[in-house]
C-alpha cells in the first residue's frame, strides 16, 4: 500500500528514489531469506515469484499506465498538463545539451535545476489524477502469468540481488536467481541459484566482446600440396559463449522438459545478451535450435494483452535515410554520396559507434526502405523528410520501422573519450579543450586519471602527462566561474560541440537520428522546433499504444543504463512505456547490408502468418546459413559478398555471414 501511495502522487524521478530505497532492500531481504534457508519450500518460492513479479520494472509500468490512460481520452481534463509536461521535457532537454561559456555556467546549472523541478511537479500533478498509475489492475501473480504463457513455454524471471547475512546483519556481493514456470503449472515453481554476480557480469562482458566486433579475416595461408590460397574467412571464437551458457543456462536445463518457447525476463547486465545465440558443445548449433527465445522485462507484463483498448491503428509509418547534414541556410542542399558496397566493415559502414557525433549516410536503408514500402502500400519518408517530427508527431501507427543512426552516451567513455583528447594534444590546447568539456570536470573523471597513473604497465612519459593532466583538472574543479577564462583564452567564437555536455539522465543519452543531426550537433543553424535528435524521454512520450511491431534499426537499440530491477534505461524502455506491442531491436552495432538482408527476410516471415519471436529466429537462421551462389543471386547478395572483402576463392556453398556478428545482435521484445 506504502508503494502504490507513493507511485499515485509521484513523479517519475520519485519512484525511483522510492524503489532504490524501498523495494530494492525489502526485495533482496526476501530472496536471501528464501535462498539461504527454504530453497526446497514450495510455498516460499512461490511467495518470491509473485514478489518478484510485482516489483520488477514498477517505474516503467507507472509511465505506461499513465500514457495508456492519457491517450485513451479517459481525463479528458489532464491533456493541457499532459501538453506542458511535454514541452517542459522539450525544454529540458535542449536546455541540458548547451555548453554555456564560463561566465553562464552557474546561471545554467540553476536553470537547469528549475526546469526539472518543473517536469517534476507537472509529472505529481498527472499521477495524483491517473488511478491507472497506482497499479492495482495490473498487479498480476503467477497465476496469471502461467496462464499468459504460450502452449509449450516456460517464463525464465531472472533477478539480481544483493544477499543479506542475517547471522552478521550485513549485506554481502550480490547473488543471480532464475525462476522457471511453465505454462499453466502456477504451482510448479523451480528456483535455481546461478551464482556470484561479479562472476557471471564479467562473463557477460567477455562473451559480448567475441562477438560485438569483426575479428579480422584469417591470415591467407600456403596450403603444401597446392600453389592455390586457402580462401579468407571470419573466424569465430565460440568459447566465451560456451562459459558463459555453462555458468547460467546449463543450471536451467533440467528444469526446461518438454520446453518449446522461452520467455526471458533479465535482470542486470543478462538484459544484454541475446541468449538465443549462446553455442551448444558441439560448435554447430545455438539454443535458438531448440527453443523460440522472446524477451520481456519482467513475466508481469504477459497479462497486457488482456488490455482491450477502444482505439485503432492507423497505416505503417517507415522513416530512413536521413539528411543528416540539412540546414536552413541551404535547404536545398546537394544529397551526400552514398557509400559504397564495397568499403569494407569499418566504422562509416555500422549504424554507427555510439561515441561518434559526425552520422554518415547510409543509403542502404533508403532501398530497404523502398522496398518494404512497396510491400507494405505506404511511400517511406527519406533524406530531407526523414525528421524527427514524423515519429514524435506519429499516433500508433500498426507497424513502424526506423532505419537510421543511434545516439547512446556513456558517461565513463565520455570520460575515456576527454583523457584520450587531452593526453594527446598539446599542453597549450590542453586549457581551451577543458573549458569546453567543463561539464566532465569532476571527481569521477580525478578519480579515472588516478587509476590509470597506479596501473603497473603504466610507463613513466604516460603517467607523467596523467600527473600534469590531473593537476590541471583539479585546478579547473577549484576555480569559480566567477574568475578569468583560462590563460586568457576568448571566448566570444566559444562554439562547442553539444556532445561536450555531460547528461545524467540515461532517458537522455539515448536517441535516433534524423535529419539535420550533425547539424544540431554541432552548434549549427537550424529552424524553431526542429527536431533532429529524439531522445528516449521524448519517444516515452509518445502514443504507440496501437502499434503492433516497432523495428528499430539503429546501432545497439537494445543498450542503455542498466538498473537492476527496473530494466534498460534508453530506447528499449521508452518504446516499451509508449506502448509498443513488439520491439525489434539490436544489442550491438551492427553491419549495413547484412542487416538489410535480415530484415528482409523477417518480414517475408512474417507475411507468411509466422509469429515474431519465430520470423526473427528463421531469419537469422537464414543468414547463418545462405551460401556464396545464393548471395550472388541478388544485387543485395553481391554487394554483401563484395563488403566483406573475403576475396574470389570462396567455395560456391560456403557460408559467409554464419558468425554471430551478422546475425545474432537482434532480439524480439514483447508480445
Amino acid at each position: 500500500m506504502t508503494i502504490r501511495r507513493i507511485f499515485a502522487s509521484s513523479s517519475d524521478s520519485d519512484r525511483i528514489t522510492c524503489i532504490q530505497q524501498r523495494v530494492v532492500p525489502y526485495l533482496g531481504g526476501l530472496l536471501s531469506l528464501v535462498y539461504q534457508y527454504l530453497p526446497h519450500s514450495q510455498a516460499a518460492k512461490q511467495a518470491a515469484l509473485n514478489l518478484v513479479l510485482k516489483r520488477k520494472a514498477l517505474t516503467a509500468t507507472a509511465l505506461a499506465a499513465q500514457n495508456q490512460a492519457v491517450f485513451s481520452d479517459r481525463y479528458p481534463q489532464l491533456q493541457e498538463i499532459f501538453r506542458q509536461w511535454r514541452e517542459k521535457c522539450k525544454e529540458l532537454l535542449a536546455f541540458t545539451y548547451q555548453v554555456p561559456p564560463p561566465e553562464k555556467r552557474e546561471a545554467h546549472k540553476q536553470q537547469l535545476a528549475q526546469l526539472q523541478k518543473e517536469c517534476n511537479e507537472l509529472e505529481r500533478q498527472l499521477a495524483q489524477e491517473i488511478p491507472e498509475i497506482a497499479m492495482q489492475e495490473q498487479m498480476g501473480d503467477r497465476r496469471e502469468v502461467a496462464s499468459e504463457l504460450p502452449e509449450g513455454g516456460q517464463l525464465l524471471e531472472f533477478v539480481r540481488f544483493d544477499v543479506f547475512d542475517f547471522q552478521n546483519d550485513s549485506w554481502q556481493e550480490a547473488r543471480y536467481l532464475a525462476f522457471v514456470l511453465a505454462q499453466g503449472k502456477p504451482s510448479e515453481v523451480e528456483m535455481i541459484d546461478l551464482g556470484e554476480a561479479e562472476n557471471i557480469d564479467r562473463l557477460i562482458y567477455t562473451y559480448r566482446n567475441s562477438v560485438i566486433e569483426l575479428p579480422l579475416p584469417q591470415k591467407m595461408m600456403w596450403n603444401r600440396n597446392s600453389t592455390k590460397k586457402k580462401a579468407k574467412h571470419y573466424v569465430y571464437d565460440s568459447q566465451p559463449g560456451k562459459q558463459l551458457r555453462e555458468a547460467v543456462f546449463d543450471k536451467l536445463r533440467d528444469k526446461l522438459a518438454s520446453c518449446s518457447h522461452l520467455v526471458i525476463a533479465p535482470d542486470g547486465d543478462l538484459n544484454l545478451v541475446p541468449f538465443q545465440i549462446l553455442p551448444e558443445d558441439d560448435e554447430t548449433t545455438t539454443l535458438q535450435d531448440e527453443y523460440n527465445i522472446s524477451y520481456v522485462s519482467v513475466g508481469r507484463e504477459l497479462l497486457r494483452r488482456r488490455i482491450k483498448t477502444k482505439g485503432t491503428a492507423n497505416e505503417p509509418l517507415i522513416i530512413a535515410d536521413p539528411n543528416f547534414d540539412w540546414s536552413q541556410h541551404d535547404p536545398g542542399i546537394a544529397q551526400p554520396e552514398s557509400h559504397k558496397a564495397v568499403f569494407g566493415l569499418n566504422v562509416s559502414q555500422m549504424f554507427g559507434t555510439l561515441a561518434s557525433v559526425k552520422f554518415e549516410r547510409v543509403k542502404a536503408t533508403a532501398d530497404f526502405a523502398l522496398t518494404i514500402g512497396q510491400q507494405l502500400g505506404v511511400e517511406p519518408f527519406l533524406q530531407n523528410e526523414a525528421t524527427g517530427d514524423r515519429l514524435l508527431k506519429c499516433k500508433s501507427p500498426k507497424m513502424l520501422i526506423v532505419a537510421t543512426h543511434g545516439y547512446y552516451s556513456q558517461r565513463r567513455k565520455e570520460y575515456q573519450r576527454l583523457l584520450i583528447e587531452l593526453l594527446f594534444c598539446s599542453q597549450e590546447k590542453q586549457a581551451e579543450i577543458l573549458a569546453k568539456n567543463y561539464g566532465f570536470l569532476d571527481e569521477e573523471f580525478l578519480a579515472i586519471i588516478e587509476a590509470l597513473q597506479n596501473l603497473e604497465d603504466c610507463g613513466n612519459e604516460i603517467r607523467e602527462k596523467l600527473g600534469a593532466i590531473y593537476s590541471l583538472v583539479k585546478q579547473q574543479i577549484n576555480t569559480t566561474s566567477a574568475k578569468s577564462p583560462v590563460n586568457n583564452i576568448e571566448f566570444e567564437s566559444f562554439k562547442p560541440n553539444r556532445h561536450q555536455a555531460k547528461v545524467e539522465n540515461p532517458m537522455m543519452r539515448s536517441a535516433i537520428a534524423f535529419t539535420g543531426a550533425n547539424t544540431w550537433f554541432s552548434g549549427g543553424q537550424l529552424p524553431p522546433d526542429f527536431p533532429t535528435m529524439v531522445f528516449a524521454q521524448d519517444i516515452a512520450g509518445i502514443d504507440l499504444g496501437e502499434t503492433d511491431l516497432t523495428i528499430l534499426i539503429a546501432c545497439q537499440s537494445g543498450l542503455g543504463d542498466v538498473q537492476t530491477g527496473e530494466g534498460v534505461f534508453g530506447l528499449r524502455r521508452a518504446f516499451a512505456v509508449a506502448g509498443s506491442k513488439t520491439l525489434i531491436m539490436s544489442l550491438w552495432s551492427v553491419p549495413t547490408l547484412a542487416t538489410m538482408l535480415l530484415m528482409e527476410q523477417f518480414l517475408d516471415y512474417l507475411k507468411a502468418g509466422i509469429g515474431r519471436a519465430e520470423a526473427l529466429k528463421k531469419a537469422q537462421q537464414y543468414i547463418i546459413n545462405v551460401t556464396v551462389g545464393e548471395l550472388q543471386k541478388s544485387k543485395l547478395g553481391s554487394d554483401i559478398l563484395a563488403e566483406l572483402k573475403l576475396g574470389n576463392n570462396l567455395k560456391i556453398d560456403s557460408q559467409p555471414l554464419a558468425h554471430p556478428y551478422f546475425w545474432g545482435a537482434w532480439v524480439c521484445q514483447g508480445e
